[in-house]
């Protein structure tokens, strides 16, 4: 998903609250208690388009990666990824 942040703006604190509102998300499909820990994200500068020579007709932004350990019905002490 694209996000209006900078790789500096997206901070440890940014990280955090994304995290958690991903969890709480999840946890609202399937109440199984997912938290921030189990919630695992990529994070890419949005590059500019080919053809230019500065980066600053980049698209603002970043784009975020996101996954998220759910407990496998079939085995419920083990995780997957969803």
């Amino acid at each position: 998903m694209a996000l209006p942040y900078t790789l500096e703006g997206l901070t440890k604190v940014v990280r955090d609250m994304f995290k958690i509102a991903m969890a709480a998300a999840a946890n609202t499909g399937c109440n199984c208690g997912i938290t921030k820990s189990k919630v695992m994200i990529l994070v890419k500068e949005n590059a500019a388009p080919p053809g230019t020579r500065s980066r600053l007709s980049a698209a603002a932004g970043i784009t975020v990666g996101v996954s998220i350990l759910v407990p496998d019905v079939q085995a419920p002490r083990n995780y997957r990824i969803q």
